[in-house]
């Protein structure tokens, strides 16, 4: 079976302790044919430093000076968007400049893209580490599987029980076919300013197409104290849910198919799929 070119794509800003293991985890992969492009977003750290000792091995965007969104989630939208246009392969890996792939990360997407044809995404577990790269805990699928495992596929999953909640990983768990991305980048500043661009474009992939979801920890995410995930409490998590499916609504679906969150909230209660996995999810291994 031919073997397609796979490029890796690596957004960073000021992940200058992380950056070079990153970098090393993208270019140490068992697949064979890999590009690794990075885009720096005008670092003010010792990144650039470090990825001009890599150059050779590399593709090196550097800019000279940050986007500069208002919000980081359009950086980080630029920085991919630019590393994208730089590429050639046919499947395209995210990676974040703080996070690091397993080794058989790559074989085993091209392997899963290759087994699903009408797949555009592929996504997988995570391994938490800390800032010093001590392991944690392999990160929980949470509902992260619950289509595949009760017959349904994501969209209509997500259709059914109005859930847009932890069905998806991370930026730098996903991939997906260079004609997919072709077709919705560049992501442009608008209103969602709470919506990084994982959150967008695994949306739009489930609703367009096949996503397939291995069990397997693939990757590292490092947990530190810059991750945005330290902001998900309160109000900013409250106006996250409301921006995530105003934004669905109004990108994925017609005005007969409007996803409620409330009514996802009551199937949490009422419906037997959600009891089993509460029951599944303590006795997950």
């Amino acid at each position: 079976m031919d073997q397609p070119l796979v490029s890796i794509l690596i957004n960073n800003y000021n992940n200058g302790p992380w950056i070079e293991a990153c970098v090393r985890s993208a270019l140490q992969q068992t697949y064979g044919r890999v590009e690794v492009i990075v885009y720096d977003d005008g670092s003010t750290d010792q990144s650039v430093d470090v990825l001009q000792t890599l150059a050779h091995d590399i593709k090196l965007i550097a800019a000279s000076a940050n986007y500069g969104a208002a919000s980081p989630n359009f950086n980080q939208a630029h920085a991919i968007y630019e590393a994208f246009c730089a590429s050639r392969g046919q499947i395209i890996c995210l990676l974040d400049g703080d996070d690091a792939f397993m080794p058989q990360k790559v074989e085993q997407v091209v392997a899963a893209f290759q087994a699903h044809p009408n797949a555009l995404m592929v996504q997988h577990r995570f391994t938490a580490i800390d800032a010093h790269g001590e392991v944690l805990a392999p990160v929980r699928p949470r509902k992260l599987l619950l289509p595949q495992r009760e017959g349904y596929t994501y969209a209509e999953f997500i259709q059914t029980y109005h859930c847009l909640i932890n069905l998806f990983m991370q930026t730098s768990a996903l991939s997906f076919r260079r004609g997919f991305l072709e077709r919705h980048l560049p992501i442009l500043p608008d209103r969602y300013d709470k919506l990084w661009p994982d959150f967008r474009l695994s949306r739009r992939a489930a609703f367009e197409g096949q996503v397939v979801t291995l069990l397997q920890p693939l990757a590292y995410y490092r947990l530190h104290h810059n991750n945005w995930i330290h902001q998900l409490k309160g109000g900013f998590q409250r106006e996250l849910v409301r921006q995530a499916y105003a934004w669905v609504n109004e990108n994925c679906l017609d005005d007969t198919q409007q996803l409620n969150y409330f009514v996802y909230r009551m199937y949490k209660w009422i419906s037997p799929i959600f009891w089993r996995y509460r029951w599944q999810k303590l006795r997950y291994d």
